[in-house]
């Protein structure tokens, strides 16, 4: 009996410190946060930034993360302790980081044209001291290739602050400053007009890719809040998808337009924010 007692109090002691630990995180995903790295040894700078928030195929929102080093995890959002990623062209979603992962653990396995990516969880046993503050670090690797080497690229997190480290065999970037929440820790500066600036003027993009199939991406920025239509249109005026309709932000937005049943042809994509409107030209291509 005593033995059952005990293995009771050790197993609920054991689920409310894996709960606190949880409600604890507090992974950074809001609009205007920026991440600015400085390369060691060597020179140069890479940076990151939250730039709007966007409704993916899936029917669930995501923060769209613009990054100078990696493309493939451009939206992402957080439920819990888990950070996921949305593949537009898998049209899927995969976890990028769990933050109560075992060791050694394989997140997700991204299948590709030639190869598959794999995204480990390696340990959390270490610490670092980031902006003054030792803080507890999470590990992860991304094998962008499973089947070859020395492609891998290691990656350092702590919830609170987000990638505070990445590196691989030729490059080694370290945090050098960040804005938070609209707090603004060590030193961040811009490269040219500030990227965690608002925009100024209301834009549409050019479709990427353009020819596509079936899916491409529709970049826009508004630079006040209003209600905000992206619909696709055909050459004789037929609406043939409805991508966003709501009131929004100001800010960058990423939509994904998967065409998948439509035929090839040419297509108008119009950006409506108020009484403003833009065009452009899509061309399916199958």
């Amino acid at each position: 009996m005593n033995a059952r007692i005990t293995l009771v109090i050790i197993t609920c002691a054991f689920f409310f410190l894996e709960e606190a630990l949880s409600q604890g995180l507090n992974y950074p995903l809001h609009i205007g946060d920026a991440w600015q790295y400085e390369r060691t040894p060597g020179s140069g700078s890479s940076y990151s930034y939250i730039s709007g928030d966007t409704i993916m195929q899936n029917g669930k929102p995501y923060k769209v993360y613009t990054h100078t080093w990696e493309r493939l995890f451009t939206y992402q959002r957080i439920i819990g302790d888990t950070v996921y990623f949305f593949h537009a062209d898998r049209n899927q979603e995969y976890v990028l980081f769990n933050f109560s992962a075992h060791n050694n653990a394989l997140l997700s396995s991204i299948p590709g044209e030639d190869d598959t990516t794999d995204i480990y969880f390696f340990n959390s046993a270490d610490s670092i001291e980031v902006f003054g503050q030792s803080q507890r670090k999470w590990k992860f690797l991304i094998d962008y290739y499973r089947h070859v080497y020395d492609d891998e690229l290691l990656l350092e997190v702590v919830p609170n602050y987000g990638i505070v480290q990445y590196w691989n065999l030729f490059i080694n970037f370290n945090l050098r400053g960040a804005i938070i929440d609209n707090q603004t820790y060590g030193t961040i500066t811009g490269v040219g007009e500030p990227v965690y600036s608002l925009p100024s003027q209301f834009t549409l993009g050019q479709n990427y890719p353009n020819p596509f199939n079936p899916t491409t991406n529709i970049l826009y920025r508004i630079e006040r809040s209003g209600f905000v239509t992206l619909k696709i249109y055909d050459p004789v005026g037929r609406e043939v998808k409805s991508l966003v309709t709501g009131i929004q932000q100001p800010g960058e937005y990423s939509v994904s337009w998967n065409a998948t049943g439509i035929p090839s042809g040419v297509y108008y994509y119009i950006l409506t924010n108020g009484t403003s409107s833009l065009t452009k030209t899509a061309i399916l291509l199958k």
